[in-house]
This record gives structure tokens, sequence and C-alpha cells, in this order.
């Protein structure tokens, strides 16, 4: 489900990020750091970890660096500044098995990139992750994270992207979160969260993937979402949202991919969708939506899906397809999942 602009957002991040930090930032590899408190904090994580994980880092080692004085920066996954210090942690798709509560948080005050990606890492995501003040990118996907969302990460101000789904983790999202004002990623499908989407994610003015699918949220969609101009794609969909879609969906027009398909909203569609010129998928299959099909679809000039299927609406759809687009394929194809 995911787009492909955030599937090769997220290549390119991983690709090129650690080349980044190759070539700029640790420019000089064969030099003694005087991180000893970073390498500590990291071998003590290591030794918390399952055996096999364990093996996995052979690199991490004090007797290694003592002995020859290199950096730890050349240890795997370990990227520093120019001053040696820890600036990224890049330990994807390893089958690290273990938990973070033997991680040192405050040990990393320069960490700017923590990407445990595709692991098994499980148990809760410790409250002393707000002690990475600098951090920019964290991503926890697909591992085994259980409990809620602290709300200590609010703290991470300088914060913008936060990928943890593919999870376990329960309760609702910390209404604190709207704290972090630069988040231009909330990726958190794929979990067991529940609750009301909270209304201080009105504060993300630069977010612009919003993905909180195949969750358990309810109540409504908050009106306060229309702030979220930046907004390129945002998929609520497989939750139980109830009530109408709010008129201030008509501001995001930015985006261009909404699916909300798969909850409980009722109410006729709004008219402002029509201000939504840049849309390319509009999904809204199984609610509880009445009244007219919009013949404002027909302003969607880049409307390529378009499935309004499972609800109660009516209308002249052939009409209303032949406004929509004049490609006899594309109108055969929105057909079949309009009234199914």
């Amino acid at each position: 489900m995911d787009s492909p602009a955030l599937k090769n957002n997220r290549v390119i991040i991983s690709l090129v990020f650690p080349l980044i930090l190759f070539l700029v930032l640790d420019f000089s590899l064969v030099v003694s750091s005087n991180s000893t408190e970073e390498a500590h904090a990291l071998v003590k994580w290591k030794a918390s970890l399952e055996v096999h994980s364990r093996s996995l880092l052979h690199s991490w080692s004090l007797s290694f660096v003592n002995a020859t004085k290199i950096s730890l920066c050349t240890w795997s996954g370990i990227h520093c500044n120019h001053a040696g210090r820890v600036f990224g942690i890049n330990l994807t798709s390893i089958s690290l098995n273990g938990t973070l509560l033997e991680f040192s948080f405050s040990s990393f005050p320069h960490l700017a990139y923590l990407d445990l990606y595709n692991n098994e890492l499980f148990d809760i995501i410790p409250p002393q992750i707000s002690n990475l003040s600098k951090l920019e990118y964290l991503d926890f996907l697909t591992n085994k994270l259980s409990g809620h969302i602290p709300s200590e990460i609010s703290l991470l101000t300088h914060l913008t992207i936060l990928h943890i789904s593919r999870n376990q983790l329960n309760g609702s999202i910390p209404h604190e979160v709207g704290q972090l004002n630069f988040l231009n990623h909330l990726i958190l499908y794929s979990n067991f969260l529940g609750g009301s989407i909270p209304r201080s994610l009105s504060n993300f003015t630069n977010l612009v993937f919003l993905y909180l699918y195949n969750n358990s949220f309810s109540g409504s969609i908050p009106q306060q979402i229309g702030n979220l101009k930046s907004l390129f794609d945002m998929k609520l969909c497989i939750n139980q949202l109830n009530g109408a879609i709010p008129l201030s969906i008509g501001n995001l027009t930015n985006l261009r991919f909404l699916f909300l398909y798969h909850n409980e909203l009722s109410g006729i569609i709004p008219q402002e969708i029509e201000n939504l010129k840049k849309l390319n998928s509009l999904l809204l299959t199984k609610n509880n939506f009445r009244g007219q099909v919009l013949k404002s679809f027909r302003n969607l000039t880049d409307l390529v899906k378009l499935r309004l299927n499972q609800n109660y609406l009516t209308g002249n759809i052939p009409k209303l397809l032949i406004l929509i687009q004049t490609s006899l394929s594309l109108i055969s194809a929105i057909t079949i999942y309009l009234f199914q």
C-alpha cells in the first residue's frame, strides 16, 4: 500500500545517507575517537542482544579499539561526524534480536540518524529516547516493538521522519507529538494503535506523508486536518473512524493520494473534494456514505483511481464518468469500483 514516492524516498535515504556520511563527515577514519562513552554504550547494548545478533556486530569491540587506536567510526553500521562522534546508526535488515532497554540514549548527544528497520527488536520504546536531542530520522519499521508510543518522543524537536510501522504498538498517539513541528513523515501503520486522531497533528504544517492505516483508530477525522497543507499522501484506511469527512479536506490542495476506505464514515462526500486538483487516487470503499456521486469529480483531471463501492451512493454513473475522463479504458476500470 505504500506509495511509490514513499518507497523511493526510503531507498534514497537508506542508500545515499550513509554514503554522504562516509564521504563528507567521516573523512578521517583512522583517528582516535574521544567518544569513549559512546563506544562503551554500544558494546553494552550489544551484550544485551541475543547471541546470534552479537556475532553480527563483530567489529564492536573495546579491545579492538584499545589495541589498534582505530576509531569506533569503523564499526559496522556506525557513522561519525568530523569530530569522531557518532552521528548515525544504520543497522537495517540484519536480524537483530533483542530490546532497546540497555541502549544508553543519553550517551549519543550528536546522533541525528537512527535506522533499525527490519529487525526483530521487541519490548517497549524506552522513554529515555528523548535524550537523543539532535535526532532527525528515526526508523523502527518492521520489528516487534510493543507498548505505547512514549510521550517523551515529543522532545525530539528536530525530528523530520518518524517510522514505527509494522510493530505491535498499542494505546493512542500521545497528543504531545504535536510539538514535532518539523515532522514531514509520520508513518505508524499496521500496529494496534487506537483512540482518536489527536487534534495536535494540525501543527504538522510540513507533513508530507501521514500513514495511520491498519490500526484501530476511532472517532471522527478532526477538522484541523485541513491545516496540513503540505500533505502529499494520506492513508487513514482500515480503522474504525466515523462521522463525516471534514469540509477542511478541501484545503489539502497538494494531496495526491487519499485513502479512507474500510471505516465507518458517513454523510455525503463533501463538495470541497473538488479543490483537490492534483488527486491521483481516491479510495472511499466500504463506508456508509450516502447521496449523489459528486459531478464535481469531473474537475479532478489527474484522477486515475476512484473507488466508491460498498456505500449507499446514487447517481448517473456513465454520464459522470464521461465527464471525468474521455479514455474508455479508464472509464471501464473506474466503473468496476463504484457500486459493486
